[in-house]
């Protein structure tokens, strides 16, 4: 009996440490941690007390021990009264439950009463008794002793039940957990103390308190989990609350950026209008002598460039915007380009390049974003003859390849030029915005340095490739190739009679809605140099006006600006397709304005308009347009 009763203390006594490892290093929670290990550390103080106490209650300790035996007896009820305290502290803290200053004073006067008795019992023998010859007794009181030792288990229990009672029902889980692992113990003592007799021993109370603390060291991993998992997706979802915030911030700087660039693009567009279109018109004047016609070209060239450079900048940000898209239409690829090589013909005759051209391309029509491919070719030829010296040498091929679907063919473009080439950690750099390279003496040739950043983000939107190979001092090799879809033959007649219809619009009349008087002028002027006669409108309501004092037929198109007093360009065109005289309010409409953005071209469709043409005015682009509607 002895031996059986020691070998189950020293297997609880082994499992209540492997628990105190345990729970200092898989729990996390600091406050309920260290009331389970004070709880734990009082239990194995009482298992060994109780072995003890049963081995010499069984006479394992002769006469010479009864002092020993009264030491071991009084310590051991000492921790049976604190054991039940020190487990109520821990439910209380466990569950969560609210703090009362005057319970826990009544509570703590409870435990100290209880020691109280158990000293008066040494001399009074109330509790129990050891007597000279070693024989254990209890006294007339420990049935009552074991009553009130009951009072913390019956607490513990029943505030787990009451905690559950008054929690919402997503927030009971712990406490019904509680409820499970608090009437373990209170279980024990009540069988121990009423149910197995005085004179039979049995551990069934420390095993019950055992299996309790088992039981908590489970609930506490699985609540530890828990609290990780909420603390997790806490931070999960403030991650993507912030994320959404961050994107929406981003959206909303990206949109005032877009407007701000907007709102400069057409201040600074005005102006250039006049300075480019001006130019235009006294380029053609035959009395200026070879001094002013070299001022002219400057002023021309000047303008071209800061046009480019606003361009530019607003190709980048649209394209960084993501909302540059593809607009593919049927494209005759050869036509296409001698278009991109005729635009470069003056300059390299002026500086003397010997210019090959090699084209390998048999299927006739593709389709293909036209301004988008020419924007891509025409900064790479651009910097082919801005970085070449004069006297060397550019080399276009363009062959075509089969595609990687049935219906598709490739295009592969190689341009080759013997300039001043690239450096390594350049070409690291090339595609990013705003770089340049140097030439030989080390001055930065005249650049934006957007235009390799567009052409790149242009190759990827239309999902293609660009290599490059340079040598500093050798020359420069970009191979570009893209994909596209087949078109057939007769959907390109249209496009292949757009020049043929540009000829046939001398003697048209066209009335311009313009406010700007420099503005005006300039398109009267341009027009009239192709023959077309036009007419003036102040503003939206003027231009109504006059539509309808003259017969229909009378304006063959109006070219209207859109930001403009009294009625812009917009509201005008909606009250024109409103009139109730049909021809009227057909006439053609076409947007001529600063407003350059591709929103804007889609508010101009939206509002009724035929088509969208942007300052400052290129001639051809104008005349082509006319020509459409």
């Amino acid at each position: 009996m002895a031996l059986t009763y020691l070998l189950n203390s020293l297997f609880m006594i082994i499992i209540l440490g492997i628990l105190m490892v345990k729970i200092r290093k898989d729990i996390k929670n600091q406050k309920n941690t260290r009331k389970v290990l004070r709880f734990i550390f009082v239990e194995s103080i009482y298992v060994i007390l109780d072995a003890l106490f049963v081995l010499m209650f069984l006479g394992a300790y002769n006469k010479t021990g009864v002092t020993l035996f009264r030491v071991v007896v009084f310590t051991f009820y000492c921790c049976y009264v604190l054991v039940p305290y020190f487990w109520y502290k821990f439910i209380q803290n466990y569950n969560e439950s609210p703090y009362n200053k005057f319970t826990g004073y009544v509570l703590n006067f409870y435990v100290v009463f209880m020691l109280l008795l158990l000293i008066c019992s040494l001399h009074t023998g109330i509790i129990y008794t050891v007597t000279d010859e070693g024989e254990y007794i209890r006294g007339k009181f420990f049935q009552l002793f074991g009553i009130l030792n009951l009072c913390y288990y019956f607490l513990s229990f029943f505030s787990a039940i009451s905690v559950t009672w008054k929690r919402k029902s997503e927030n009971r889980s712990y406490s019904l957990e509680t409820i499970v692992f608090s009437a373990v113990p209170l279980f024990g003592v009540l069988v121990n103390t009423y149910i197995i007799p005085s004179g039979v021993v049995l551990p069934f109370q420390p095993l019950c308190l055992l299996l309790a603390t088992l039981l908590v060291y489970f609930f506490m991993i699985e609540r530890e989990k828990d609290e990780m998992d909420a603390k997790h997706n806490a931070q999960l979802m403030k991650a993507l609350e912030m994320q959404k915030e961050a994107a929406k911030a981003a959206k909303e700087a990206g949109e005032v950026k877009m407007h701000f660039l907007a709102n400069m693009s057409h201040d600074i567009r005005t102006p250039m209008n006049a300075i480019i279109g001006y130019t235009e018109l006294l380029s053609k004047r035959k009395n200026l002598d070879e001094t002013s016609l070299d001022y002219v070209s400057k002023i021309k060239s000047s303008g071209d460039f800061l046009l480019s450079l606003i361009n530019n900048v607003l190709e980048i940000s649209r394209i960084e915007s993501g909302k540059e898209t593809l607009d593919e239409v049927p494209v005759n690829p050869k036509r296409l380009l001698n278009e991109l090589v005729a635009s470069f013909d003056k300059e390299m005759c002026q500086k003397n390049f010997n210019f090959k051209l090699n084209v390998d391309i048999q299927t006739e029509t593709v389709y293909a974003d036209n301004l988008k491919i020419k924007e891509i070719f025409l900064n790479l030829l651009s910097n082919a003859c801005k970085y070449t010296p004069e006297g060397g040498s550019i080399k276009l091929t363009v062959e075509e390849k089969p595609g990687d679907k049935e219906g598709f063919v490739k295009i592969k473009t190689t341009l080759e030029d013997t300039g001043i080439g690239m450096s390594d950690e350049f070409q690291k750099i090339m595609f990013s915005q705003f770089t340049r390279a140097q030439d030989s003496v080390g001055n930065e040739i005249r650049g934006t340095g957007l235009g390799l950043a567009i052409v790149k983000r242009l190759v990827d939107l239309m999902n293609g490739t660009i290599e490059v190979e340079s040598k500093l001092g050798v020359g420069t090799k970009f191979v570009v190739t893209t994909q596209h879809l087949e078109a057939p033959d007769d959907e390109s007649k249209e496009s292949r009679e757009k020049d043929e219809l540009v000829q046939k619009l001398q003697g048209k009349n066209i009335l311009i809605a313009e406010d700007n008087d420099l503005n005006a002028e300039i398109a009267k002027e341009l027009l009239r140099e192709f023959g077309i006669s036009s007419e003036r409108a102040e503003d939206g309501v003027v231009c109504i006006d006059m539509l309808c004092k003259h017969e229909a037929g009378y304006y063959d198109l109006v070219l209207m600006d859109v930001q403009m007093p009294n009625l812009n360009g917009y509201e005008t065109t909606k009250r024109i397709r409103a009139l109730d005289n049909e021809e009227l309010r057909n006439i053609p409409v076409i947007a001529m304005t600063a407003n350059a953005f591709e929103e804007d071209k889609k508010e101009a469709l939206n509002a009724g308009m035929n088509g969208h043409i942007a300052k400052p005015i290129e001639v051809h682009k104008l005349l082509s347009i006319i020509a459409n509607v």
